[in-house]
């Protein structure tokens, strides 16, 4: 909305130009010393203003903490340092942690798959160096016959090319144990869940009533028809 011609400070037409708005809600007189309003900026708005590094602190300190699906299932797919990182800093919240039986349920539920994809991973990384280095090495058989190279000369280079893939093929195969991986399915051989177990004991709710469920999953399926996200209520 523009400011209305010939209008005096404070005033300007609102979108129905049959009406004057005096730039604060009808109900509220104006005072002298200025607009008088009910509202301000962030009022009812909170959720979009950047909170300070002290706020911030003081809900790491003191707010209940609910850790998504993916916290624990990523514990699968990062290094023994991420992962002992994690785990401290869990441990450190202490009583604040909390877990819907939800999280749970969907973690059993996609579980082993996150304990497999690591391996999954060094196969596509293995198949995609693979895929390059015959690329190179078409590249390279290009460029000699533009350059003319002896036989000698390039099948050189391109032996040593070959070695270097095949040294970074042998890195990425060191990387994993596959027998490791597999015995972890069972859950009496699982690392991951021998350092969970101790940390989420007493921190995961009760499940949901089946009636709660049903009307929670109805408003999940219609929320997702009507492209609203999960914030907005």
């Amino acid at each position: 909305m523009g400011e209305g011609r010939g209008a005096s400070p404070g005033l300007f037409w609102s979108v129905r130009r049959s009406e004057v708005w005096h730039g604060y809600p009808q109900a509220v007189t104006p005072s002298p010393s200025g607009p008088t309003s009910a509202g301000n900026l962030y009022r009812g708005f909170e959720a979009y203003r950047t909170h300070s590094d002290g706020e911030l602190r003081e809900v790491l300190r003191s707010a209940l903490v609910v850790l998504d699906t993916n916290v624990l299932l990523n514990l699968y797919r990062y290094n023994d340092a991420t992962r002992a990182s994690i785990i401290d800093v869990m441990k450190a919240i202490g009583s604040r942690l909390c877990l819907p039986h939800q999280v749970l349920e969907e973690f059993w539920r996609n579980r082993e798959r996150a304990l497999t994809d690591p391996l999954s991973q060094i196969r596509q990384s293995s198949a995609d160096l693979e895929k390059q280095l015959n690329t190179s090495q078409e590249a390279l058989r290009v460029w000699v016959n533009r350059a003319a190279l002896t036989k000698e000369a390039a099948a050189q280079v391109e032996e040593r090319l070959a070695e270097a893939y095949d040294e970074a093929q042998s890195l990425l195969d060191n990387l994993l144990d596959e027998s490791q991986i597999q015995s972890a399915r069972s859950t009496r051989h699982d690392p991951i869940l021998s350092l969970l177990e101790p940390v989420l004991e007493g921190r995961v709710g009760a499940p949901m009533a089946e009636a709660d469920y049903a009307k929670a999953l109805a408003e999940g399926q219609r929320r997702v028809t009507a492209g609203e996200p999960p914030r907005v209520r």
